[in-house]
Parts: structure tokens; sequence; C-alpha cells
């Protein structure tokens, strides 16, 4: 608690800034996530039960992008399963941006799945208040789809990574990607 007070409070502590991007109104906590961006790429959903029952809704959806209310998700809500469409016959690639090999926390997390119909879909983590997604198709532009990708990172630099090279990590990850997937 000491060094909060050294600080100030954030955004998500009852203070009246953004620490992370030096004094902004709006919190830009990131989304740090290793499995997230996975179950996204996959179109995976998550069973929820609550007071009003159980739903089921697709993991990308109970991100809402505001860093202080990050998740679309009641105070009573549980999440009881994580489904994946194991049909889909998925080629995928994964990659993470950390500063040891070990465990720590992601700097960015690329997720990148590729259907039998020719599906394309990226889950971005660690750069966003929410999972930055992309979908595309096999006969779109790589150029275009990584362009998309990084236009949708609002990274801060807060991280020992810098913004711009975690926004250039992006292009490096997605082309080592498409490469590993035939793209």
């Amino acid at each position: 608690e000491w060094w909060r007070e050294s600080v100030g409070y954030c955004l998500k502590c009852d203070g009246d800034i953004c620490i992370a991007t030096q004094g902004k109104k709006a919190c830009f906590s990131e989304l740090v996530s290793d499995t997230a961006p996975a179950i996204i790429a996959m179109n995976g959903l998550v069973e929820i039960i609550d007071t009003e029952g159980m739903s089921k809704v697709k993991l990308e959806d109970i991100y809402t992008g505001d860093g202080v209310v990050s998740r679309n998700l009641s105070e009573t809500a549980i999440v009881t399963a994580i489904l994946l469409p194991l049909n889909q016959k998925y080629q995928w690639d994964y990659h993470k941006l950390r500063e040891r090999e070990s465990l720590e926390f992601t700097s960015l997390t690329s997720a990148i799945t590729l259907d039998a119909q020719g599906k394309i879909k990226i889950a971005l983590a660690g750069v966003d208040p929410k999972a930055v997604v992309v979908e595309a198709t096999l006969g779109d532009d790589k150029e275009n789809i990584i362009k998309k990708a990084v236009k949708g990172a609002r990274a801060v630099d807060n991280d020992m990574y810098s913004r711009k090279y975690r926004r250039d990590m992006i292009s490096v990850y997605l082309n080592r990607s498409f490469t590993k997937l035939g793209i």
C-alpha cells in the first residue's frame, strides 16, 4: 500500500489518474493473458452462471476495453467452462514476448488460427485493454492484415519494452506465423 501512496492512486483504486499513461483520465491497463488470445483465436466460448442463469458467450465479448471495468460480467458471475470448437481442424501459431523465458507477464501475446475454410483469426494481448482481434481470409493481403493488427493495438509506454518495440513485434510475430502456416 505504501508504494501506491507514493505515486498516487490509479483509476482502478479510486484514484483520479491513470498512472500507466502518466496522468490521463482513462484507464489503459492492458489485458495481460497467455491463454485468452489462444482461446479467442479458436472462437472459444465461456459458459457463465450467475443469478440470471447460465449463458454462453464468446470470450472476446466479455472484455470491455475499459481498464477500470475490464469485463462485461456481473458480480455474481462464475465461469464454469471454456468451450472450444474442436471440429474446426485449426492450424495455429502462438508467440509470447517477455524478458525471460520463465513464467512472466506478457508484453505481447500473439495467437493465430487458420481453419480448413481458409479463415484466419488473430488475437493479441498485452497491447490494449482488451484483446485486439483481426479476422481475414487466405486471399487477403498479408500486409493489410498486419496493418489492421498494429492499428488496433493501443499499447502504452508502461512496459519493459517500449510501445514502438511491441508494435514492431506484432509484425514480426505475425510474419513468422504466416510463414509457419503457409499463408
